[in-house]
């Protein structure tokens, strides 16, 4: 019982999950990890095209560059031409699952043949 150190979940006696745990359901997290999946193809496809840009995030205050490894190569700097952030509005739980739902419908049908 207790809160884990590493993941935002805790563990009552009893077994079952603190109240604001994050916890999701099978279903949500196969979803999450469809969507994940077609992200990762439709990026590399997109490199493997040519298209390496450097356009890290910004959420409010947070960026991407805070905690890239890869900082001192990259160089990105804002306030140079042609250099800018893709800039992330913060949406609620339940608008991004309603949003995954809704465009479930438009991957194709069958398994990807992962193991």
């Amino acid at each position: 019982k207790g809160y884990s150190e590493i993941i935002p979940v805790g563990l009552t006696a009893d077994g079952g999950f603190y109240k604001n745990s994050a916890t999701i359901t099978r279903e949500r997290l196969e979803l999450l990890r469809r969507h994940v999946r077609r992200l990762i193809e439709e990026t590399a496809g997109e490199i493997t095209g040519g298209k390496v840009e450097i356009r890290p995030y910004r959420l409010g205050k947070s960026n991407a560059c805070r905690y890239c490894p890869y900082k001192a190569i990259c160089q990105f700097d804002a306030s140079l031409e042609g250099n800018s952030y893709r800039v992330l509005k913060s949406e609620k739980a339940e608008r991004i699952w309603y949003y995954l739902e809704k465009n479930r419908e438009g991957e194709g049908g069958g398994e990807d043949g992962e193991q």
